[in-house]
């Protein structure tokens, strides 16, 4: 095959890499074929796997016409984000690392839960047609080939087309509701889905999965941590 013949390919974490700096972006994604990659896992990045790969076991029991076991997706996700947290912080301060692992994973554990509680439901009885589950799609312009690979891919009872990212978010506010209504990923990825499905996308849902913020050294969310106040007859 003849190199000058293939396409570059490039996505959304590329393309603002080199927003901020080309160099970074060499480095970290072409240097010697590949890119540096840290020895470490940011905190951010394990939660967003753990998570993402729950809620696409959620949408692909559900697609196949099988009973969601949220028990089992649930205890799978906060197993893994312990297992991982654990094994990141080898070498620190046992208690405080087993203490935050339990902490990072109970979240985990309870934001799935949650989700598929409150806001899964809602999701199925507006759009109840599962298309594509992080499928890879791609789009091509001007002789670069852009890769995405959206969360969730629906449509509604008149067969209109959706698409559905999740995202992890310590923040409520109004500014970072809106921020998603310029953000490069989502129009991006609109691109790709209807050039690989060859169908038009209708609109966008962005699925914020709230995980509170640090307060005194605590991740403030009620599926971490509760108050209890003993009886006083």
């Amino acid at each position: 095959m003849d190199i000058k013949s293939l396409k570059p390919l490039f996505d959304r974490s590329r393309v603002t890499t080199d927003w901020q700096c080309p160099r970074k972006r060499y480095l970290q994604y072409e240097y010697e074929g590949r890119g540096i990659t840290p020895d470490t896992t940011f905190l951010e990045l394990f939660m967003g796997t753990c998570l993402h790969d729950g809620l696409a076991a959620i949408a692909t029991f559900h697609q196949q016409g099988e009973g969601v076991d949220i028990d089992l997706i649930a205890s799978t996700a906060q197993k893994q984000m312990f297992a991982s947290l654990m094994a990141q912080s080898a070498g620190e301060n046992e208690m405080d690392s087993l203490a935050f692992a339990n902490e990072q994973a109970a979240l985990v554990e309870g934001m799935l839960r949650g989700f598929y509680l409150h806001a899964w439901p809602r999701l199925m009885k507006v759009y109840p047609r599962i298309l594509h589950i992080e499928e890879e799609m791609t789009y091509e312009q001007n002789g670069f080939i852009f890769m995405s690979r959206p969360d969730l891919v629906v449509a509604d009872e008149e067969g209109n087309i959706w698409y559905v990212e999740y995202k992890s978010t310590s923040s409520k506010r109004e500014e970072w509701v809106n921020s998603w209504a310029t953000a490069i990923q989502i129009h991006s990825s609109v691109w790709a889905i209807e050039a690989t499905t060859k169908e038009k996308v209708t609109g966008v849902i962005v699925q914020g999965l709230y995980k509170g913020f640090e307060s005194y050294g605590k991740q403030s969310s009620p599926f971490c941590y509760a108050y209890h106040r003993a009886g006083n007859p």
